[in-house]
């Protein structure tokens, strides 16, 4: 899937949004199986054509860690790379589940991610160029750094989509998560002192 430039660009007075932007709904996942900073995105199509993609305030990005390598074979019951759909039926997609892993991310400094679907449905297709160039999931998350296309049923993709977070939603949480990382440092910064002193 070929993918224009990610961020919007002016021509003259006018600016234009990014294709992700004209196209697509952002939609988020956070903290994903109560993992703090394990934050992804969903770009959703009218068609059901779901993106699914790492939001900037994922750990691997917001640490600095740099991808090395990815893997969509998670382990031996569950290879991604298997996937083989046919058809208007779809028919050989693999079924995911919110929860189903998409992919093992590996870091330059031995760090593991595991990147999850986030919704319900077939998956459509994976991401092969981030074999070639794991950097892609940090430089271009919303186009060429996608992981994979996920497509939910019909009758699922209205309240699949509805259980993710907004754009708006996803900010005030991750403002929210700031703020009580800032208060805990404080707090703890405060504990230090008073033992420092004693």
């Amino acid at each position: 899937m070929e993918f224009s430039e990610q961020n919007t660009f002016s021509l003259g007075d006018t600016i234009h949004p990014s294709v992700s932007e004209r196209y697509y709904n952002q939609k988020y996942r956070i903290d994903i199986k109560k993992q703090p900073g394990y934050d992804q995105c969903v770009l959703s199509h009218s068609n059901r054509v779901c993106l699914v993609t790492m939001a900037a305030s994922h750990d691997l990005i917001t640490s600095g860690r740099i991808p090395k390598q990815i893997d969509f074979k998670i382990d031996d019951k569950t290879d991604r790379t298997a996937n083989k759909v046919s058809g208007k039926g779809k028919k050989g997609a693999q079924w995911l589940t919110e929860n189903s892993p998409l992919c093992r991310v590996t870091c330059t400094d031995g760090t593991e991610y595991i990147l999850y679907s986030c919704l319900r449905g077939h998956l459509m297709e994976i991401n092969e160029r981030l074999y070639k160039n794991p950097t892609l999931l940090i430089e271009k998350p919303e186009t060429d750094g996608y992981l994979a296309i996920v497509m939910p049923k019909l009758v699922d993709f209205k309240s699949q989509i509805d259980k993710l977070l907004s754009i708006e939603q996803y900010k005030t949480n991750i403002g929210q998560r700031k703020d009580n990382l800032t208060k805990d440092t404080e707090t703890a910064n405060e504990i230090d002192n008073t033992n420092d002193v004693t």
